[in-house]
């Protein structure tokens, strides 16, 4: 059975309602140690609300299963100013007071929901649980917000179709011998399939790593026959090879361009260029590469990758053979599984 707007925002409600608890027990914490659970009590009692149970005074776990998404946005609304605003700021306020009216609509079962409101809804709630570094929860409202974006233009695409022939009958035919441009140019799958919306924004590399990328970012061969090696890339690349390969290069770079400029599809190219089964004959363009690095084979290099949306700082990663809960920690593990991730951690615990 297809889901239906309200079904996605009660997908919404309750990752918020995930996302944002442990991050306000912490921050309640931080701000009043010891008397923290009796602030939070203090600032959900209501007509209705009852106390919080026994246990949640003493158990975490307890505690944050105790609160609903209201309860959630309630506690970072009544206690911003002491509590949130140093770290949220305005939008961050903005956030948590639209989606507070979002659950209060929720919260009537015969209230309807139009696309529009969904997607506004999953927009707000994925940059409030970016905020919060629920990264996790915010991936998966993030997909609901694709999801409803997908919706719209395909109800879209259905009405221009229909305009369309109307207007054709209207009109009746075009100019004798020039043929309609849907005859002429083939639109690109991305577009015909109204998944353009989402290609917009799919350079991600922790979808790379992960393997879920769409293939034109996750097959190198197909990544590359993509993109024009311009001087600026081209010369990042240069400098990536030479110093993987013991020649003089910049050991650090750093990328500043504005939104869209490239650094994400930059740092993709220099991650497929490292990686295992890759030469430059693979794609048109390598000769150019293969003529600034000069007589080298490409290196073969473990690779990491760090991209703060996707860690959470509330939640460690875990793997089949380790947990790690630092950013070091990630880094060496990614590297050298648990080999590395133990010599940092040996490291760690000598204070080196």
């Amino acid at each position: 059975m297809a889901l239906s707007n309200r079904d996605r925002v009660d997908q919404i409600m309750f990752a918020l309602r995930d996302g944002l608890g442990p991050f306000i027990l912490r921050e309640y914490r931080a701000q009043y140690k010891r008397q923290a659970v009796d602030e939070i009590d203090r600032a959900l009692q209501t007509g209705s609300r009852p106390a919080l149970p026994q246990e949640a005074w003493s158990d975490n776990g307890a505690l944050i299963a105790d609160l609903d998404t209201q309860d959630c946005l309630n506690l970072m609304i009544r206690n911003w100013q002491n509590v949130f605003q140093s770290k949220l700021g305005h939008d961050g306020r903005s956030y948590a007071g639209e989606l507070l009216t979002a659950r209060n609509k929720w919260a009537h079962p015969k209230e309807p929901f139009t696309n529009d409101e969904a997607y506004r809804v999953a927009d707000t709630a994925t940059r409030l649980l970016k905020a919060v570094g629920a990264a996790d929860d915010a991936v998966a409202v993030e997909e609901i917000g694709r999801d409803l974006l997908r919706l719209r233009y395909d109800e879209e695409a259905k009405k221009s179709k229909k305009a369309t022939g109307q207007l054709a009958q209207e009109r009746g035919t075009t100019t004798p011998g020039l043929k309609p441009w849907r005859e002429v140019v083939q639109p690109h799958p991305d577009v015909a399939s109204g998944r353009y919306l989402q290609a917009e924004f799919a350079a991600d590399l922790s979808q790379v790593l992960a393997g879920t990328a769409e293939p034109e970012y996750q097959d190198p061969v197909e990544f590359f026959r993509r993109t024009y090696l311009t001087e600026g890339l081209l010369a990042l690349l240069v400098t990536g090879v030479r110093r993987l390969t013991a020649q003089p290069g910049d050991p650090v770079v750093q990328i500043k361009t504005s939104f869209g400029g490239g650094k994400t599809h930059s740092m993709l190219a220099l991650y497929h260029l490292a990686g295992p089964n890759f030469n430059l004959g693979d794609f048109p363009g390598g000769e150019r590469l293969a003529e600034e690095i000069g007589n080298v084979d490409l290196p073969e290099a473990n690779r990491a990758v760090l991209v703060g949306t996707a860690l959470d700082a509330a939640k460690p990663r875990v793997y089949p053979d380790a947990t790690v809960n630092t950013l070091w920690g990630e880094l060496a593990y990614q590297l050298g599984g648990l080999e590395g991730y133990q010599m940092v951690e040996q490291a760690d615990v000598k204070g080196i």
